[in-house]
């Protein structure tokens, strides 16, 4: 490895050694996330232009943010806040803020889940035909990603609540359940959306893979379901997107 590659993951291990140390001063200090981001951008700016990236992404920020936002068994408003902050102003990327979301897998902490799910809402309504500079390819795979993350966040919230129907009415994993499906089912509802999916089938066969086996698990979940009234029109649906059509996700009802 050259003493020039050697520099680089350096210099960038030690921005985002800095950013964690700054967050944890911003979480004791409670500072508001434009104090946050004034701060952040006197360490983000030491790596400069090394490549076409918004700077955030350079250090792996939105991952750091979420990492330290899901901790506990609810999310830390305030730093949920600070990677709104980041989004809003440019410092990391939505391709990069899906793929650290599609990481989460901690499906025991609901609440958790169900920011993430409302932030995954916000990210996409700002993936709009003029939607900045990212790479269309890199932001339609990381699109697919969630995707796919919302479908594994529904077939594990169903799970949850067929063991206990009754007493899991009204609880996070039933808002979580009827959430995820309609932001998915959302996300093929406009021809910009659904070219982003088809991007993304093509670019990255094994993320398309995982959407299937998704759909294929959701709709055996349903026939097999003994709390819940199987849905005959859901599981006629769902085979457009197991056939390989991922446009089709937009006809989907998986509500009991």
């Amino acid at each position: 490895m050259s003493s020039l590659v050697v520099d680089k993951v350096s210099s960038r291990s030690s921005r985002s050694s800095s950013a964690r140390a700054l967050l944890v001063r911003a979480w004791r200090e409670r500072w508001s996330d434009v104090q946050f981001g004034i701060r952040l951008k006197t360490i983000l700016e030491e790596g400069g232009g090394e490549e076409k990236r918004p700077p955030g992404d350079r250090v792996g920020l939105a991952g750091i943010l979420l990492d330290s936002a899901l901790v506990g068994p609810a999310p830390n408003a305030l730093v949920v806040g600070y990677l709104r902050h980041c989004l809003a102003s440019g410092v990391v990327s939505r391709a990069d803020t899906l793929r650290s979301l599609a990481g989460f897998d901690r499906w025991g902490r609901p609440h958790c889940s169900s920011a993430l799910v409302g932030l995954a809402a916000e990210v996409k309504e700002g993936l709009g035909e003029g939607a900045g500079r990212e790479d269309p390819v890199e932001v339609s795979v990381a699109f697919l990603g969630l995707l796919s993350w919302l479908l594994r966040l529904s077939a594990n919230s169903f799970e949850a609540l067929e063991k206990d129907r009754k007493a899991a009415e009204g609880t996070r994993e039933a808002a979580n359940y009827r959430r995820a499906i309609e932001l998915a089912r959302s996300m093929a509802e406009t021809d910009h959306t659904q070219a982003m999916l088809l991007v993304a089938k093509s670019e990255d066969k094994d993320a398309w893979a995982k959407v299937v086996a998704g759909c294929k698990a959701m709709a055996e979940q349903v026939r097999l379901c003994q709390s819940f009234a199987p849905d005959p029109t859901a599981l006629k649906q769902v085979r457009g997107v197991t056939n390989g059509d991922p446009t089709n996700i937009a006809s989907v009802h998986f509500f009991f």
